[in-house]
């Protein structure tokens, strides 16, 4: 199992479901992105403001959108928010390195007897931009056994509708039905009444002081996270 964390996040942000699928016998690696707000600030910076406005009033008008208009939209998003698919098409070329390099990996840890493991594949999970990443790999990258994106969108994709291995599509009720129109027929999709993109993240759980700002939904985070654990870990089985 491999795990793609958020834009400007960290390896950890999301332990309780690595346990949760170690619990069960899964081997978890997360990758920690390096260099992740640098790299973000000199692509913005190369970008002209006419086109950081023009991404602002599409992020507006999306957020405003239901149904088959934000769907619509969401394609016009993902075409022009060409910062963001780079950074989703990098990811996804280190999550291939990693699962190269996975088996040098775990012969450095402890009680794992070398070639116990299967390293020819893997289950690609990811949050946000980790979801594109996990998405972009599974378009690129033969050895992927599944998809989990939780709540992320399709960023740098050529063409997630050819993806073959099943597929794992969370929705935060916020963001419900926004990749409808570009997954694969046998995707499975979720959404969570009562929850915002944060509350994929454990600081949901952990910062109750979100919810007082309204950057997490209704829902009790803790309990969510729990849910959202359970749901994972019984896709992949």
């Amino acid at each position: 199992m491999i795990y793609n964390h958020g834009l400007i996040s960290f390896a950890a942000e999301n332990t309780s479901l690595m346990q949760e699928l170690a619990s069960h016998g899964y081997t978890v690696l997360a990758i920690q992105h390096a260099d992740q707000l640098a790299e973000l600030r000199a692509l913005n910076a190369a970008q002209s403001a006419d086109e950081r406005r023009e991404l602002q009033r599409l992020e507006q008008r999306l957020r405003a959108a239901a149904g088959q208009e934000r769907a619509r939209l969401a394609e016009e998003w993902y075409q022009r928010a060409v910062n963001t698919a780079r950074i989703a098409v990098e990811r996804a070329a280190d999550t291939s390195f990693v699962l190269d390099r996975a088996p040098e990996v775990l012969a450095a840890v402890p009680r794992i007897a070398p070639g116990s493991i299967d390293t020819s594949g893997a289950h690609l999970i990811g949050f946000s931009i980790g979801g594109a990443a996990a998405t972009v790999t599974a378009e690129r990258d033969q050895r992927v056994r599944s998809v989990t994106n939780m709540d992320g969108g399709l960023y740098g994709s050529r063409d997630a509708r050819r993806i073959r291995v099943p597929y794992l599509m969370m929705y935060s009720e916020r963001n419900a039905g926004m990749n409808d129109e570009f997954l694969p027929d046998h995707a499975v999709r979720a959404t969570h009444p009562g929850t915002t993109h944060l509350n994929y993240h454990a600081a949901a759980a952990l910062l109750p002081l979100l919810r007082l700002l309204r950057a997490t939904g209704r829902v009790n985070a803790a309990d969510f996270l729990a849910e959202r654990n359970r749901a994972v870990r019984n896709f992949l089985q």
